[in-house]
């Protein structure tokens, strides 16, 4: 039930196992799993952790703990349990790509490479397998081995939409927009109210200009799941360059919620916009060169208002930023 994508029944199936053998391990770990793909993180990771602690050495068990662990956004704790169901079971290649992914998030890119090398030379797995590890490349940056990959996965399932988002995703870096609109048609043709593949069109939409459609899909996708941290942040993009700058910022703060954004400075109480006279406010580059060159003119505004300014910039930047009107003090990250 579970691998035909049946997952209320397979739960139910599983919570059946475990009324009779309520410490039946493989019951544990795939229930666990089961509830993982429907989104119940938190009862998926009790499930996981009883199934570890009564079969440490089934590698299954440490692998869907890791797996769970990953989709809450613990990917350091989900590598060390794959790093150990692979200890176990070391020609696992799912286990291997998921390993990549996690290491992928950590910001091991060479671990990820090596690991999904590993998984690519393997020369086994199914379609969705590889479909992932088309995804571990296309995080890395190696977009015509993920176009390789995923392709390869669509030749052993056309019907998989996943693989059809992830296409679509290649394709948008590539700048083949119109063929990237056509993969997220594909995939949504599957799965209709997919908030991950509306808010990968609507990024296609807004990457070819058509900000109108690219809105729709955000609105779409957060209509399906309401706390769609990407469809926020994207509409947070999309909506400023109409003019919206308003509700465009209010999106825009969304951000923290995705695995790339890190706040730097947590001991340090945000401005709320409430009096700045005679307060000093550090304002910090969250992201590139341009993004900090482009936003330094509001740092006259916030003078204006009395407070005094010091940026914390790349250090590249810190020569010219040292003119911008309104900052009185710069200091490199």
């Amino acid at each position: 039930l579970q691998y035909q994508d049946r997952l209320q029944d397979a739960a139910k199936s599983y919570e059946r196992a475990l009324e009779l053998a309520p410490d039946l391990p493989q019951a544990l770990t795939n229930l666990g799993d089961t509830l993982r793909r429907l989104g119940r993180l938190d009862d998926a990771l009790v499930l996981c952790r009883k199934a570890v602690r009564l079969a440490p050495d089934m590698a299954a068990a440490h692998a869907n703990l890791g797996a769970v662990l990953f989709d809450t956004g613990d990917a350091e704790t989900a590598a060390d349990y794959l790093k150990a169901a692979l200890e176990l079971a070391p020609e696992d290649t799912g286990m291997r790509i998921n390993l990549a992914r996690a290491l992928v998030r950590t910001g091991d890119a060479v671990g990820a490479r090596d690991n999904a090398r590993l998984a690519q030379n393997s020369g086994g797995g199914d379609a969705m397998q590889v479909n992932s590890m088309a995804s571990v490349f296309y995080d890395l940056g190696e977009l015509e081995t993920a176009k390789a990959l995923v392709t390869m996965a669509l030749e052993q399932n056309p019907d998989l939409a996943n693989a059809h988002n992830n296409l679509g995703n290649i394709l948008t870096r590539l700048g083949r927009l119109e063929d990237a609109v056509s993969e997220f048609d594909l995939a949504l043709q599957e799965n209709p109210e997919n908030p991950d593949y509306l808010a990968n069109l609507g990024g296609a939409h807004q990457a070819a200009g058509d900000l109108a459609a690219a809105e729709t899909c955000f609105e779409g996708a957060i209509k399906a799941e309401p706390d769609h941290a990407d469809a926020h942040w994207n509409r947070g993009l999309a909506r400023p360059l109409s003019g919206d700058l308003e509700r465009g910022f209010t999106d825009y703060e969304w951000r923290w919620r995705l695995p790339e954004f890190r706040r730097r400075h947590t001991g340090i109480p945000a401005w709320d916009g409430e009096d700045l006279d005679g307060r000093t406010l550090l304002i910090h580059s969250e992201q590139g060169f341009g993004d900090t060159i482009q936003c330094i003119r509001y740092a006259a505004l916030l003078s204006e208002r009395g407070a005094r300014v010091i940026l914390e910039t790349h250090a590249p930047l810190r020569r010219l930023m040292q003119t911008a009107p309104g900052v009185d003090q710069v200091v490199s990250r």
